[in-house]
């Protein structure tokens, strides 16, 4: 079986955007939606010759978008390297599937942005700059609430 078919209802339409593997429970609904669309006009554009951008580029961008990646969680285990996994809360790439990858790292950081999309970079680049680079600066230190908790009742 292939790694992104793990269950019945991950087995469907493949995503327009890059996730661990192409299914449809990682890509908002809307998304699957225009990207067929827009994946259908890029296409029509190869055939009139348009010139408006580069559209052969465009296709192989999109394809590349439909078709991969196929990470296996196993793979992402054996990530050692600290990571920081960023979304935000209204993310194309769903939370349930942000919280997986985040959950199968193992020095792992997560951080939602709240109010901000997909495109958080270009319109939320100072707080994505502050936190890449308060992960890049700062020693990792992988806390847990328990971890803090015994250290504030002293207990070890």
């Amino acid at each position: 079986m292939e790694p992104w078919k793990i269950a019945d209802d991950r087995v469907g339409e493949r995503p327009p955007t890059p996730n661990l593997w192409p299914w449809k429970g990682a890509i908002a609904d809307w998304e699957l939606d225009f990207s067929a669309g827009y994946r259908a006009h890029i296409d029509s554009m190869i055939v009139i010759g348009g010139s408006s951008r580069d559209w052969e580029n465009e296709r192989v961008h999109m394809n590349l978008m439909v078709n991969e990646p196929h990470i296996l969680l196993t793979d992402l285990r054996a990530i050692t390297s600290p990571v920081l996994v960023m979304t935000s809360d209204d993310d194309i790439i769903k939370p349930r599937h942000i919280l997986e990858i985040y959950e199968n790292i193992p020095n792992a950081h997560l951080f939602v942005m709240p109010g901000a999309t997909h495109f958080m970079l270009r319109n939320e680049y100072e707080l994505f700059n502050y936190m890449a680079d308060r992960f890049l600066k700062a020693p990792f230190e992988c806390l847990t609430s328990r971890d803090v908790l015994m250290e504030l009742l002293g207990i070890e």
